[in-house]
């Protein structure tokens, strides 16, 4: 990665290398595979300078020789330590969604400012770093020739005792406050008529916002909130719900 290293003020400018957050390592805007392994690499060779001032590309500069370089080594070493717990897993034959709910940093690590998962998320980096190396195929045979999201969410709906009880499991789930289950409901329900899509329409979006008012991640909030705004709308196609 490029980075700029002035010798005779000791500053170094980092560049989106670092900044006061865990790393994006993935962006949910989409983008290709960003090599986590080089960024750990290209961090881990920035703390060798050991700067008396770390400019990042964005939040505010760190002064000091020590702080400085020892946020470096920190920053490369968590980055790291995701990609190989997430090797780890994949090498156990674990799929992305599994290995996501599993890989953490270490518990000296979690609470550093430079660290807390405000604009990179630990799970997004997993995910991007299975399809990055496998691609999509997790392995799993059941993912080879899934059924269309209208059939499962027929079998879905028998499984609950019919269309108007999974409509009700779904309500209850947004009271229970279990919103994540209750959006995951809403991708079943949307299938079941028109008036069924209306309901999980309104339902979504309340989940949405619920999920939004809990999160800590910038990109995920503001995520929540714009998908709920569009929809509340009607401007958003009906491809996208």
């Amino acid at each position: 990665a490029l980075f700029v290293w002035l010798p005779e003020e000791r500053v170094l400018f980092a560049g989106d290398n670092f900044y006061h957050a865990f790393p994006n390592l993935y962006a949910i805007r989409g983008t290709g595979y960003r090599n986590v392994l080089n960024w750990s690499t290209s961090v881990a060779r920035m703390a060798t300078f050991e700067p008396d001032h770390l400019v990042g590309g964005h939040t505010s500069p760190l002064s000091g020789r020590e702080l400085a370089t020892i946020a470096l080594r920190e920053y490369s070493e968590a980055i790291r330590a995701v990609y190989d717990q997430t090797i780890r897993g994949i090498n156990l034959g674990k799929g992305p969604d599994l290995i996501a709910h599993e890989v953490k940093l270490a518990a000296n690590a979690v609470n550093k400012p430079y660290l807390i998962e405000f604009y990179g998320s630990i799970s997004h980096a997993v995910r991007a770093i299975y399809s990055g190396l496998l691609g999509w195929y997790d392995g799993n045979p059941v993912s080879l020739n899934r059924l269309h999201p209208r059939d499962e969410a027929e079998k879905v709906a028998r499984l609950a005792g019919g269309i108007k009880k999974l409509e009700r499991k779904t309500r209850a789930a947004m009271k229970a406050g279990e919103f994540q289950w209750a959006l995951e409901l809403t991708d079943s329900l949307k299938w079941l008529g028109k008036a069924e899509r209306e309901s999980a329409r309104e339902i979504k979006i309340a989940a949405l916002r619920a999920l939004a008012s809990q999160e800590y991640n910038a990109p995920n909030r503001n995520y929540y909130l714009s998908y709920a705004n569009e929809l509340e709308s009607g401007k958003l196609d009906d491809i996208w719900f």
